[in-house]
C-alpha cells in the first residue's frame, strides 16, 4: 500500500479546478523493460493515473517500441465499467518487445491530440520510458544518429508552437536525462527522472496532482483546520 499525506495550514481555502484534460499517455515497451520493469509497475502506476481522472477527461493510450500502437483512441473516461475496460487493455499491451522509438511515439500522440483533444479542455502528453533513443544501427552510424535526434526536435518544437507540454516520467540508469529535459522543458511541461520502477507511483500521483490545479482536485472548497489527508492505494505485490 501507498500512503500519501498532506498537511495544510488554517485560514487557507483548497481550490477545486473545473478544467479537464485531454491527455495522451505514451508508454514504452520496448525490450529492455524485462529488466527494467520485471513486477510491471508501470501498469500499477498507469492504472492509480487512470482512476483518478475525472469522468470528463479524455484518455488515449499509445505504446511503443520501435513501432508506435494506437492502444486507446482517445476519449472520454467515463464510467468504473469503462475504466476497467480501459486497465485491461493496457494490461494485455505491456509485453516488451523491440527497440526505442521516441520519435515515432511523440508523432503519433502529436496526431492524437490533434484529432481527439476536447476544445476548451487542457492538452497534456506523459511520456513514460526506461530508456533513450534506440533504433538498428545507431550505435554504428553516428549520423544517423545526428539526422534522427534533428527530427526529434524538430517533432518536440511542433509541441511547443500547439501549446502541447510533454511530462516525461523516465526511470532507470539507461535514460540519457538530458534528451528527457529537453523534451519537458522545451515544451513547457515537466520531467520526473526516477531511480527504479518502485518510484512510478507516486511519480503519477505527483503528476496529476500538478495537472489538476496543485492536488486540488481531491478536496471540496472549504476551510481546512490543521489536519493530514491520507490516500491509500492498493497497487499490488
Amino acid at each position: 500500500a501507498i500512503v500519501l499525506v498532506y498537511f495544510f495550514s488554517p485560514s487557507v481555502q483548497a481550490a477545486v479546478t473545473t478544467e479537464n484534460l485531454s491527455v495522451v499517455m505514451v508508454i514504452d515497451v520496448s525490450g529492455s523493460m524485462s529488466s527494467t520493469d520485471p513486477q510491471r509497475l508501470r501498469e500499477s502506476a498507469a492504472c492509480i493515473f487512470i482512476d483518478l481522472l475525472a469522468p470528463e477527461d479524455r484518455l488515449g493510450v499509445i505504446v511503443f517500441d520501435d513501432k508506435a500502437e494506437v492502444a486507446l483512441p482517445m476519449q472520454p473516461v467515463g464510467s468504473a465499467a469503462h475504466r476497467e475496460n480501459i486497465k485491461d487493455m493496457l494490461s494485455a499491451r505491456l509485453t516488451p518487445r523491440g527497440y526505442s522509438n521516441f520519435l515515432l511515439a511523440l508523432n503519433t500522440a502529436y496526431d492524437q491530440l490533434q484529432a481527439g483533444a476536447a476544445e476548451g479542455s487542457r492538452p497534456v502528453v506523459l511520456f513514460l520510458t526506461d530508456g533513450e533513443p534506440d533504433m538498428p544501427d545507431f550505435a554504428a552510424d553516428q549520423t544517423l544518429v545526428s539526422s534522427y535526434l534533428s527530427s526529434l526536435w524538430e517533432t518536440v518544437g511542433r509541441f511547443a508552437l500547439q501549446g502541447y507540454p510533454v511530462y516525461s516520467v523516465a526511470f532507470s540508469d539507461e535514460i540519457d536525462p538530458d534528451i528527457i529535459r529537453k523534451i519537458s522543458q522545451d515544451t513547457a511541461g515537466d520531467h520526473y527522472i526516477l531511480e527504479d520502477a518502485a518510484d512510478l507511483a507516486v511519480s503519477f500521483f505527483d503528476l496529476l496532482g500538478t495537472l489538476k490545479n496543485r492536488r486540488g482536485f481531491l478536496l471540496d472548497s472549504a476551510l481546512l483546520g490543521i489536519e493530514a489527508l491520507v490516500f491509500d492505494f492498493q497497487v499490488g505485490e
